[in-house]
């Protein structure tokens, strides 16, 4: 290798770890579906999409128009990338229910686009990733949050708090237990893909001190997928605030439309409720 080469190949690897370094220190700005906040007027519930970064600096912000009857509100997860976002909602009720696949300008954040899938459909996607026409296999296993990193890779953590990796045939592999088990509440997940970490916007029980499932967190947790034992609380929301469709907004790395449904669970589970109900909901804390 001539000296010159040697030099530029350093060079470039210096700038890569320097870049994942600044990356790994500069909160995270995400953008998500807010779908319920403690806070909220019964009579006056605030659904949208709304901005924030990873340490709670840049508390949530609306960016769309709230509670529009034209607002879609992505129960069945989102992604962003390369300019677009994508999500699905689900209105109804468990025995007659709507899906509806909604492409969103990420300027006004009002929906440019929407398809109406077929009434009956028999599962709801829970996340997206990749191409919303795509599909893995069958999971064993139902899974609270989902998402890809850079290289294509699907991650989950299942209703019992434990991290899998993902085949594209549907194939899960304990990684392993995770400090904290979802409860049945909305909730998202996306990772950046500058560091590698996977941020869990999260409704979960801490099992380091809750063995009977008393009180819920709301808060933004960080998983190293390397050491995804005890994820890092990066904000406790203020409102037990539940979000979903969480992306990362200001990756610099080229993105894909990252986490179609990839993977889908019964309409009957948790997903198929009357609009008019959304913030019909009962929390501890």
């Amino acid at each position: 290798m001539h000296h010159s080469h040697r030099i530029a190949v350093l060079a470039a690897g210096f700038i890569a770890v320097a870049l994942q370094t600044f990356a790994a220190l500069e909160p995270v700005e995400f953008v998500g579906c807010m779908t319920y906040a403690l806070s909220w007027d019964g009579r006056n519930p605030k659904y949208g999409f709304y901005s924030f970064n990873s340490d709670g600096s840049h508390p949530f912000m609306p960016v769309s128009q709230i509670d529009s009857d034209s607002q879609p509100i992505a129960y069945a997860g989102g992604a962003y990338g390369q300019g677009r976002y994508v999500c699905y909602d689900v209105t109804g009720t468990y025995r007659s229910y709507q899906v509806t696949f909604y492409e969103v300008d990420t300027q006004t954040w009002a929906p440019t686009r929407s398809i109406a899938m077929e009434e009956n459909y028999k599962y709801v996607p829970v996340d997206l990733t990749y191409d919303y026409r795509s599909e893995i296999g069958t999971l064993e296993k139902g899974l609270r949050n989902f998402a890809a990193d850079a290289q294509g890779q699907f991650w989950g953590i299942a209703a019992d708090g434990k991290l899998y990796r993902i085949a594209k045939d549907g194939t899960l592999t304990l990684v392993a237990q995770t400090q904290y088990r979802p409860t049945d509440e909305y909730q998202g997940a996306t990772i950046d893909f500058r560091t590698g970490r996977y941020f869990w916007a999260s409704n979960a029980y801490d099992l380091s001190m809750d063995k009977w499932y008393n009180y819920t967190f709301t808060q933004l947790l960080n998983v190293d997928l390397d050491n995804p034992e005890t994820p890092t609380s990066t904000w406790n929301f203020d409102y037990m605030e539940q979000v979903t469709g969480l992306a990362v907004l200001n990756t610099r790395t080229r993105t894909y439309l990252c986490p179609a449904d990839a993977y889908r669970q019964r309409a009957g589970d948790r997903h198929a409720r009357r609009k008019g109900a959304r913030n019909a909901h009962h929390h501890t804390r």
